[in-house]
């Protein structure tokens, strides 16, 4: 279970502006650039951080993920998991952006906190000792690239995944999906799921695909409701947002117990 100052820490990571300033004209980075970086990240790290590919798109764009955290000699699933994902929808495009920012402070935190200047430096640093970071900027390769919501196929990712009412066998339609599902099951213990999207803003918990109130809804509450704060927004159990069926926070709430939250990122 995630502690309360690092959620609060992962939003400041998350919504404040970092990576990559370029000069004008502005623009979002490709997915080439990103696997790139990420690859680069971990050749330079001392094994600090491990990127791999868990598969690749329907039209074959290779779908990336970065590890942080991870003691040299060590296993990226030694440590409970947190996994931090954006861009199911391939047009919500500054979703990647915060999660690129989101690596970049991970990285350059452990750097800096050797020298023990900074408090919040040296609490990341307590963090990654105690959890690895799992980041994938961008789920749906192709809607990315082409800057549209579905996939090449025209499929919404964010609805493929399985929930108590639809087996595996009915889900996971797309390659992308199966690679989420595929990594997740290789790691050891979930401590909790970050889903960024955009398009409005606000904090939402499961369940999405009923009313009825989840298991853990005090607890998921109160995460999402400090996250909330801290973004100066609003927070509702996902099916009062509106109703929908195969989201990602659903499926990983349901089959590993862990905290899960999606994050609108708008302003």
């Amino acid at each position: 279970m995630m502690p309360r100052r690092l959620v609060h820490l992962l939003l400041c990571a998350v919504f404040w502006p970092g990576i990559a300033r370029s000069a004008s004209p502005l623009r979002y980075h490709s997915n080439d650039e990103i696997i790139t970086w990420m690859k680069s990240l971990s050749r330079g790290s001392d094994g600090f951080a491990s990127y791999q590919s868990p598969g690749r798109s329907a039209k074959g764009r290779e779908i990336g993920v970065i590890s942080i955290g991870i003691p040299q000699g060590s296993e990226k699933n030694a440590k409970p998991a947190i996994i931090v994902n954006a861009a199911h929808h391939g047009d919500e495009k500054i979703s990647t952006a915060a999660a690129l920012h989101l690596i970049e402070t991970l990285m350059s935190s452990r750097r800096s906190s050797r020298t023990g200047i900074e408090a919040d430096d040296q609490i990341w640093a307590a963090a990654l000792e105690r959890y690895t970071f799992h980041v994938q900027p961008v789920v749906n390769p192709d809607g990315y690239e082409s800057s549209t919501r579905e996939d090449s196929q025209g499929r919404d990712l964010n609805r493929d995944y399985a929930w108590p009412a639809r087996s595996e066998a009915l889900s996971f339609k797309a390659p992308e999906t199966r690679a989420v599902r595929d990594f997740i099951a290789g790691l050891g213990s979930v401590g909790g799921a970050i889903a960024l999207h955009s398009g409005t803003e606000g904090v939402l918990w499961p369940w999405c695909h009923t009313k009825k109130a989840p298991d853990d809804a005090p607890l998921l509450t109160r995460l999402a409701w400090r996250t909330a704060r801290a973004m100066n927004t609003s927070a509702r159990q996902s099916w009062h947002d509106y109703p929908s069926a195969g989201e990602f926070t659903d499926f990983v709430y349901w089959r590993q117990k862990a905290p899960a939250l999606t994050i609108e990122v708008d302003r």
